[in-house]
Formats: C-alpha cells, sequence, structure tokens
C-alpha cells in the first residue's frame, strides 16, 4: 500500500522550510564547477536514502505507480543523526547488514532524464561531479562539500525529527519494517579544517527566514 500522506499545517510548514533548504544548497553550489547535465545519470540508482518529510514533498507534487518500484535496493539501519551522535559520543554505528544494489533508478525516463527532477530527494542532489562519471566509478565531489551535504542530511533529519528514514522505495510502500526512527541534529562531525566554513554556512542558514521568523526559529539548532 503506498503511503498516504496528511498535509496538515505543520507539515505544511516543513515542506517550506525544505523547499528553502534546496534553493539553498543549489546556490551555494552552484560555482563549484560541476559537469553534471540532463541525461547525465550513471549515479541515479534505485539506492535513494531519504526522510518521510522529502518523499512528502515528492509524492504531493508526483504520483509514483507501485508497478515501477523495485524488488531489490538498499537498506539502511540507522539515520545520519544517530550514526553521528553515537560518533560524537566516541562509539561506532553498528555495521550496515543491507547491500548496494546500484540498479538504474526507474524514475528515469526512456531518454535518461529525472521525471521527478524538481522534487528528487537531496541525497539525488548532492550526487555532483567535477568530471564526468563513468559506471562503477565514484563522482567527483571536492571533499568539503561532501561534509556541505552530509550536514545538510543531518538537518533535513532534524527538521524531520519526528518522522523516519529509510530507502525512498519502503517510505512510499510505508514498510514500517525498514524505517528507521529519526533524530534530533547531536553537533557537526567534520574536520578540524572544515569546521569554521561549515559552521559559518549553518548561521546564513539559520538567518533564512520564513513567514517573518528566521529558520533558527524552526529549527532550533545550535552551533
Amino acid at each position: 500500500m503506498l503511503m498516504n500522506y496528511n498535509y496538515n499545517s505543520s507539515i505544511s510548514v516543513k515542506l517550506n522550510i525544505l523547499s528553502i533548504l534546496y534553493e539553498f544548497f543549489n546556490n551555494f553550489i552552484k560555482d563549484f564547477g560541476f559537469v553534471c547535465t540532463p541525461g547525465c545519470n550513471t549515479c541515479c540508482t534505485v539506492d535513494v536514502v531519504c526522510t518521510t518529510l522529502e518523499t512528502s514533498f515528492l509524492l504531493r507534487n508526483i504520483n509514483v505507480s507501485p508497478d515501477i518500484i523495485p524488488n531489490k535496493y538498499y537498506k539502511p539501519n540507522i539515520s545520519i543523526n544517530k550514526s553521528a551522535s553515537l560518533y560524537l559520543k566516541g562509539q561506532i554505528p553498528p555495521a550496515e547488514e543491507s547491500k548496494r544494489a546500484l540498479s538504474p533508478c526507474p524514475l528515469l525516463t526512456q531518454e535518461g532524464l529525472c521525471s521527478i527532477y524538481p522534487y528528487r530527494p537531496f541525497a539525488c542532489r548532492a550526487m555532483i561531479s567535477r568530471t564526468i562519471c563513468k559506471k562503477g566509478e565514484e563522482a567527483d565531489i571536492p571533499p568539503f562539500l561532501v561534509y556541505v551535504s552530509l550536514v545538510f542530511m543531518q538537518i533535513i533529519e532534524h527538521l524531520d525529527k519526528d518522522g523516519y528514514t529509510a530507502n525512498l522505495w519502503d517510505i512510499i510502500k510505508n514498510d514500517s519494517k525498514y524505517l528507521v526512527k529519526n533524530h534530533s541534529f547531536p553537533g557537526i562531525l567534520v574536520p578540524f579544517e572544515y569546521k569554521a566554513r561549515i559552521k559559518s554556512m549553518i548561521r546564513r542558514i539559520l538567518n533564512l527566514e520564513f513567514e517573518g521568523k528566521k529558520l533558527s526559529y524552526y529549527l532550533d539548532i545550535s552551533v
């Protein structure tokens, strides 16, 4: 059974803030010299991990047929913030139990274009590269932006802290067996040389406004 989303006022606010976060990220990375173009889809696989809020953002704009949901895909066993919380306490998160599938995303068109591009989850937005990707190779992402993306994932999970993290397909199916509880933002987990820049970025995010209030009002994150 596909997930049925109830768009109450609280969810509506969170969806608008999510849209603001997406726009900020797009503007933040635009000058880093990436070569990604329409039809460049090597990184577009079935292994898309996201939050219930991101899936809500997608499903209120796009109808996803249950017929295209793949059978095999990666299933996370812990959320980003829970993992970060353990690392910050000097503990090691549990080992992954699920294997990566890496099959092509069924939301690609016959022309190899993303059919949900304006509404795609953040994990898809973070897949950018300074060089043309080849099958089986990793994207060429500057290390600093890897941590930028990590922090964005943490903030998005914090925004949806009453929700869940899972593979996109399990959220769409509403398969509670594979939904992992989200957690609040525990702090940043980045190398020392990036901390000042990351903290500056977070402060810029918190100073953004929605309906006359800064995002710090809604997010309640300290840096």
